[in-house]
């Protein structure tokens, strides 16, 4: 028996005397119920108190909408880059699952569907590795999906995945990081510039040469991001510019015009 924690709603105990109880039909009705299940385990170990959240109930409808529209990019068969990332996913989910920690189980989900929500596309399998990860939370939803990609029977009944820890690439994922953090960066200049009321259309990052590759083989991820041109040049190249720009290992530098 796993005994689960109280909810609060503006920093008191959900009763039907205080008369501030979210009911189940209420969130059904707006987002499903499976957005709601994936919102309380997301939020909160189950033995822990939580607060309600509307911010957070859009955050798991929002997650759940990506799911959904990920069906829309199967194509083709999975490279290194998803069969790494699809490979640490079920490896921390399962081990989250079977210590019920279901918040860290539901942000290694979400951290693989934005990922894959960058990619232009995705394997048939990546996608069966999805919707079976988000099934303990989500049934309702994984089991429509699962039958609308072809596959007969119920998800609920099919094998759960086992992570096959050889097509973990850790620098990959390293590399991945980077990238991430570069669009981080980018998306920071782009919000200081927007305040200041100037526009901007094209991106140039410059990096030192053994990460040249690194940048160039994300040029598309980071034009879809933010629908600039992008250009990777040799941090050598910057002197042209007459800017002063200066790259480091991880970090490369970024001129926004």
């Amino acid at each position: 028996m796993l005994n689960q924690g109280i909810v609060y709603k503006d920093n008191e105990k959900m009763s039907k005397s205080k008369g501030n109880i979210v009911t189940q039909d209420e969130v059904s009705k707006k987002y499903g119920i499976d957005t709601a299940r994936l919102f309380l385990m997301f939020v909160a170990s189950p033995e822990k108190q939580m607060e309600w959240n509307d911010e957070g109930i859009e955050g798991a409808y929002r997650t759940i909408k990506k799911i959904i529209s990920l069906k829309e990019k199967i194509k083709g068969k999975a490279d290194k880059a998803e069969e790494s990332k699809v490979n640490i996913a079920i490896k921390k989910v399962t081990n989250d699952l079977e210590v019920f920690d279901y918040p860290h189980a539901v942000i290694s989900i979400t951290e693989l569907v934005n990922s894959f929500s960058l990619r232009e596309s995705i394997s048939k399998q990546g996608y069966e590795v999805v919707l079976k990860l988000i099934s303990v939370f989500c049934p309702h939803v994984a089991e429509e999906l699962w039958n609308k990609i072809g596959n007969k029977g119920f998800i609920s009944l099919s094998e759960w995945p086992k992570a096959d820890e050889k097509k973990i690439d850790e620098k990959l994922e390293e590399q991945e990081k980077q990238i991430d953090k570069l669009i981080s960066d980018i998306s920071n200049i782009l919000r200081i510039l927007e305040s200041r009321g100037e526009k901007r259309s094209s991106i140039k990052i410059f990096a030192i040469p053994n990460e040249l590759k690194v940048y160039e083989g994300a040029v598309e991820r980071i034009k879809r991001s933010f629908n600039f041109d992008v250009k990777v040049l040799n941090i050598k190249d910057a002197k042209d510019t007459e800017k002063k720009i200066k790259a480091q290992p991880g970090k490369p530098g970024i001129l926004v015009e």
